[in-house]
């Protein structure tokens, strides 16, 4: 069939179709009634009120559909709960009532290093945490010279937040320790003030790190929380692990707490100490400096302190008659402070001549006042029957027994500790402990 054909056969048809003239149309059927037809008649008009039933029953299956997902939607983001994650990244962790994450942010630069390409809204807790740990490990932030991790934990509800607190810092120990990572994982519940909250938000820190600073600043004479808001969590760990730190005295008696024993922080592993020389090291180099023999010393205390910008060492020991008080910087050895009280004469020789032959007995005083913190120490030596040039991290402190003045005595011999109650009056031991 070609074109003109087809042109044909379509001009046909459309002369044949029937028109929009209704009158032509009866005209072709014939004579027919002249009743009024469909055709003659105009169009009705819908009435608008039908549809309002239809209208209506939507629009409450609409309402009833809001109402329902309205709780659910307000409890899906709803903040419960505040979780922070500080080592030097620190990051904050927004969740639900069910302990999904709403929000994930960075609060430095390294946190947001640490969350880069993450997308962590909706997913459940542990997810998220595993996946930062992760990440931490991954970039180097946790590792054998930096191991330490505070978990903050804020909530109204006090009993899910210490719920929350035991969980995670459970949970990150187990993924440290398949991460090989010896950690050290430090855990608190946090309840915001405004002072505290005006304090994290001045140096750009968490909550949690404003706490954990706030209590070593507490329980120091001489830090700030200027110098300390600065620190990675593990030279804070160190710090508060420390007795040079915290230690302070009551009624002319040194107490030997931690700021981690006088507030609600759980702890667990030790902070790591591999970027720095080290306790025998330090000692040696306090001893050198005072041109003193290690055999003739008796160290009383060598811990973390932190001044003028600095790590160091707080050593301190007694020899023939004079206390020394060293500052050692913990990464160089460089000595940066040095003290020393007493004038260096012979004990021998200031000892009553009836107890002269008798300075070697652990039960005969070697003063008109009572022994000496030296002798105190010698006398728990001798005890426990080792040589003074096989112990480590001694401890000399004077405190009080039932209103008796005492020494106490720790020191260390390879894995095995011993604490003495040594009577100052006599010298005689009132307790020995030996732990392994």
């Amino acid at each position: 069939m070609n074109r003109r054909n087809l042109d044909q056969r379509l001009r046909t048809a459309l002369d044949h179709a029937a028109v929009n003239r209704p009158e032509e149309v009866l005209a072709r059927c014939g004579a027919q009634d002249t009743g009024p037809y469909l055709l003659d008649q105009p169009p009705r008009r819908k009435s608008p009120w039908r549809a309002v039933p239809a209208v209506a029953a939507a629009c409450l299956v609409l309402v009833i559909s809001l109402g329902l997902l309205r709780p659910a939607l307000f409890q899906t983001n709803a903040v419960a709960s505040v979780v922070s994650l500080d080592v030097n990244p620190s990051i904050v962790l927004t969740l639900n009532a069910q302990s999904r994450v709403i929000a994930a942010a960075a609060q430095n630069g390294d946190g947001e290093a640490i969350l880069d390409g993450m997308d962590l809204a909706g997913t459940e807790l542990n997810v998220a945490v595993n996946a930062i740990i992760g990440s931490l490990v991954k970039n180097g932030y946790v590792d054998a010279l930096s191991n330490s991790i505070l978990i903050s934990v804020e909530d109204d509800d006090s009993a899910r937040a210490q719920t929350l607190q035991t969980e995670l810092a459970g949970e990150v120990e187990q993924l440290l320790n398949a991460a090989s990572v010896s950690g050290a994982v430090l855990s608190q519940t946090v309840t915001a003030d405004s002072e505290l909250q005006d304090l994290a938000d001045q140096y750009g820190i968490t909550l949690g790190k404003a706490s954990l600073i706030q209590s070593l600043v507490s329980s120091s004479d001489h830090l700030t929380f200027d110098e300390l808001a600065g620190l990675t969590i593990n030279e804070l760990n160190l710090l508060a692990s420390s007795t040079a730190v915290s230690a302070q005295k009551e009624d002319g008696i040194q107490t030997a707490s931690t700021a981690l024993e006088t507030s609600n922080i759980q702890s667990s592993g030790s902070a790591s100490v591999e970027r720095y020389i080290g306790i025998e090291a330090a000692q040696a180099a306090a001893l050198a400096d005072a041109g003193v023999d290690a055999a003739q010393a008796t160290v009383t205390e060598t811990d973390f302190d932190y001044e003028n910008g600095c790590m160091i060492y707080e050593v301190e020991f007694y020899a023939g008659g004079v206390e020394y008080e060293y500052d050692i910087d913990a990464t160089t050895g460089e000595v940066r402070e040095r003290q020393q009280e007493g004038e260096g004469s012979d004990e021998a020789d200031e000892r009553p001549d009836s107890q002269t032959d008798s300075s070697d007995s652990a039960g005969q005083p070697t003063a008109a006042g009572g022994i000496g913190a030296e002798e105190a120490g010698e006398i728990a030596l001798t005890h426990a029957g080792v040589d003074r040039s096989d112990t480590h991290d001694w401890k000399v402190e004077e405190d009080e027994q039932d209103g008796v003045p005492i020494y106490e005595v720790e020191f260390e011999v390879g894995d095995v500790e011993y604490d003495y109650e040594i009577r100052i009056s006599d010298g005689e031991i009132l307790q020995a402990e030996r732990d392994e």
